[in-house]
């Protein structure tokens, strides 16, 4: 559950819009004639991040809804996940057909409306709803969207409060923010006082990303006097001196005006707290401060449903409440239901306050990503015809696979005495039992192994004569059923199925194609490949066991193949005999209807990539890490899905960025934002051997891109962005250590 002003807005803009609408109502049609409205097409895909969500807009168009009276209609654009019941308001009160909304906007509703977890891409449904009056809302059909929510902020142009208590270091530590996007005032709230520092040598100036007047260095001109926790201070372009005058309080809201210029404190304290928890109004919840987000946070406990505010330094003469749904000083008390919360306040913004009470947040550790709650088990779909009743379990089919022109399942234990039969898509009302002549009573009735056995629908259980492992064809076209035992040749086959098949043809990465086994060799006959197909050797049917060469393949020659991540590439389309050796150390791509003895020669053993290229150091000395997240991550470390990216942080180079402290066991990339684009992932041009500590490597950005793999160890992974230079270090070291 979210609670924040955007909610509170809504709520008073319903009401104001029911208000003045009720005597309009007049012989309006009954809710099942009113005609909907018609949410036209959106875009398939919506992917909000920090660097878009400002940027990037969705017009949404409908048509107009009809209640049988002639009065205004106005409409609401809302979003739950698909077939959810919960919808979320994006944006409401509208009394035109269309609306351009801005993806922050959308985000809001679907990270704090719809609680989508951070960065991962999620289905939901876009509707169109309209009421008039006192009438009950209509919806259109909901539109389905692929989207993707964003926990982060808005990234706002930023000036940095440089000073004593952060080491006086450019682009690093606490900022003042253009919230209004015209470089004109920034503010925001900054904790000096934090970490035991000494107020009393409290003293700072303003600046960018570096030090000097292009950068927007601002101070106080020389020779002026500034009266201690001063108003407004004036300021000059440039050098000068030293900002002095606040040192008696840990927090300060500041505004620097950047056309005068001067600095405004607008308040100052000590602490802000939370107050009313429980119906306690005289002691305060204290609020800890989060530097890298310049926003306050408690975990509260409401044990019932009730109210409270926020206050600085436990008084009365600086608090904040509600007034008409806007977070405003002095305003009224907030309502909270009953449960446990992380409650935030967001002072940075003037004229935009905001709190959260954020329930899945409560508990953990500040800048973690609350886990998500286990989501329920999805039912296997089952599809074609399956075995039912295996171990007298007659509620879950066992899943049979196509093979060889059969649905086959391999090496199934069975018992003498248990029945079983085969039924499609999981369902009883097309199954198939042994056929037996009349007067047979027996439930489960014996069958013969190894022969072909007549089947029909509705036809008896089948039992083995022995306890063992089976494995069980079934001719659908012929209505024949073979149990063999296990390991037996496949029916009308001379050769039993292998464990390897061939996985990638025809862009399939789902399933095997076949192989059979023969003595030496492993082979599928008949395989038809699309030109510059990507292939690969597969034991069973789940990944863990591949066997590749990684390169291009022609016909009629055999390749040397062992574990790789890479592919196979069938260079001409065409049908081919494949063999693989037994002992899994070569294969052949043979025209059809030859045998690897008509091989050309073996093809020479592929040649060694050149090596990455080393780069010479490009990343400054000075260059160090600040405590801000990037877009960037690393991945591949922890897996390769959408949540396994290790982000890297800022660094005082804007366009450099690290990974400190990274356990790598395997290969690794770097991508921006989460996104496996081609102008958004890097990685070394060719594979080759594996990467040296210590050095920096040339990276490409492309979907093509390598992999990069360095010996297991512990590694701060730095990444210059405009050089396109990834340097893996050794923990601790910087990379102007490098080799």
């Amino acid at each position: 559950m979210k609670i924040t002003k955007y909610i509170l807005s809504l709520a008073a803009a319903i009401g104001m819009i029911a208000g003045c609408q009720k005597a309009e109502l007049v012989q309006m049609l009954p809710a099942d004639q009113a005609v909907a409205p018609v949410l036209s097409d959106l875009p398939d895909t919506i992917k909000i991040t920090p660097l878009n969500m400002a940027v990037d807009s969705v017009v949404f168009n409908w048509t107009s809804a009809d209640f049988g009276v002639s009065t205004q209609v106005t409409y609401a654009i809302e979003v739950a996940e698909k077939g959810g019941a919960t919808k979320a308001i994006v944006s409401s009160g509208i009394t035109d057909t269309t609306a351009v909304l801005y993806y922050e906007t959308i985000n809001v509703a679907l990270f704090e409306g719809l609680e989508l977890l951070d960065a991962v891409a999620t289905d939901v449904e876009f509707y169109v709803s309209a009421y008039t009056g006192e009438s009950a809302k209509i919806y259109s059909a909901g539109v389905p969207v692929n989207a993707t929510a964003t926990a982060a902020e808005r990234d706002y142009p930023k000036m940095t409060i440089v000073g004593q208590y952060q080491g006086w270091t450019p682009g690093k530590g606490q900022y003042v923010f253009d919230f209004a996007g015209a470089d004109e005032t920034y503010s925001g709230i900054i904790g000096f006082g934090i970490n035991d520092f000494d107020m009393t040598t409290n003293e700072f100036k303003i600046t960018g990303t570096d030090w000097g007047a292009d950068n927007g260095e601002h101070s106080v001109p020389e020779g002026t006097e500034v009266a201690a926790e001063a108003d407004k201070i004036p300021l000059t372009k440039g050098g000068g001196s030293n900002i002095a005058a606040y040192q008696t309080k840990k927090f300060y809201h500041l505004t620097f005006d950047k056309k005068t210029p001067q600095l405004i404190k607008n308040f100052a304290f000590d602490q802000v707290g939370v107050i009313g928890v429980n119906g306690d109004w005289d002691n305060d919840v204290v609020m800890n401060f989060h530097v890298a987000k310049q926003r306050f946070y408690a975990d509260v406990e409401f044990t019932a449903d009730g109210n409270f505010k926020f206050r600085a330094d436990a008084g009365w003469d600086l608090n904040w409440g509600v007034k008409d749904g806007v977070v405003t000083a002095g305003g009224d008390n907030i309502e909270a239901k009953a449960g446990k919360y992380r409650v935030y306040l967001n002072l940075n913004n003037p004229d935009n306050i905001t709190y959260e009470l954020n329930a899945k947040a409560y508990g953990i550790e500040e800048g973690t990503t609350p886990a998500p709650e286990p989501e329920p088990e999805t039912p296997v779909e089952v599809k074609g015809w399956n075995l039912i009743g295996v171990g007298g379990n007659w509620d879950n089919d066992v899943l049979m696979s196509d093979v060889s022109g059969f649905r086959a399942a391999l090496d199934v234990a069975l018992k003498a005495g248990e029945g079983f039969k085969l039924r499609l898509d999981g369902k009883w009302d097309d199954n198939r039992g042994l056929k037996v002549g009349e007067g047979v009573e027996e439930e489960n009735v014996t069958i013969a192994v190894g022969d072909a056995l007549d089947v029909v629908k509705d036809g008896k259980n089948m039992t083995v004569p022995a306890d063992g492992n089976y494995d069980i064809y079934y001719d659908n076209a012929n209505e024949k059923l073979y149990v063999l035992t296990a390991g037996s040749n496949v029916p009308g086959s001379d050769f039993p199925v292998s464990e390897w098949g061939i996985i990638g043809v025809n862009g399939n990465w789902d399933t095997n194609v076949t192989m059979f086994e023969n003595g030496d060799w492993i082979f599928a006959k008949g395989v038809t490949f699309a030109a510059n197909n990507e292939f690969k050797f597969r034991k069973g049917n789940t990944w863990g066991t591949e066997l590749v060469y990684e390169g291009d393949v022609i016909a009629d020659t055999g390749y040397p193949c062992a574990a790789g991540s890479g592919n196979s590439k069938m260079v001409a389309g065409g049908t081919y005999d494949v063999y693989l050796k037994a002992d899994l150390t070569m294969f052949y791509l043979m025209t059809e209807g030859t045998t690897p003895d008509g091989a050309t020669g073996e093809a020479p053993a592929p040649e060694k990539p050149a090596a990455p290229v080393v780069t010479e150091n490009s990343i400054a000395t000075g260059v160090t890490a600040l405590e801000e997240d990037s877009i960037y991550g690393v991945i591949g470390v922890k897996g390769w899905e959408a949540a396994d990216d290790i982000m890297m942080k800022k660094t005082t180079d804007a366009n450099v960025f690290v990974a400190t402290g990274v356990e790598v066991t395997g290969g690794f990339k770097v991508r921006k934002a989460g996104s496996w684009d081609d102008n958004a992932n890097f990685g070394l041009e060719s594979y080759g051997e594996t990467l040296e500590a210590n050095k920096g490597y040339v990276v490409i950005t492309s979907g093509g891109s390598k992999d990069m793999k360095v010996p297991a160890g512990t590694y701060d992974i730095w990444f210059h962005l405009e050089k396109m230079h990834v340097y893996v270090m050794e923990a601790g070291k910087h990379p102007s250590e490098a080799k």
